[in-house]
């Protein structure tokens, strides 16, 4: 059984105590703001490629912002 990486829903909550705007979360973390719309609403999943990507630009660790959950292989 493989394990992926999911997003908290606390991305957006960290997003906005950290005062910034979808739109400069987007691009300080090089994603469209359609995607991170979408990431934070829970209706797309966020890439392996964005989640240190997004940590990074709210300046906190990924595991402040993710999780691992089972996956069915």
């Amino acid at each position: 059984m493989s394990k992926r990486v999911v997003l908290h829903r606390g991305l957006r909550t960290i997003r906005q105590l950290k005062s910034m705007s979808q739109g400069q979360l987007a691009t300080a973390a090089y994603i469209s703001s359609p995607q991170l719309n979408n990431i934070e609403a829970g209706r797309r999943p966020a890439s392996q490629e964005s989640i240190p990507l997004l940590a990074a630009a709210l300046g906190v660790e990924v595991d402040a912002i993710s999780y691992e959950s089972e996956s069915v292989a």
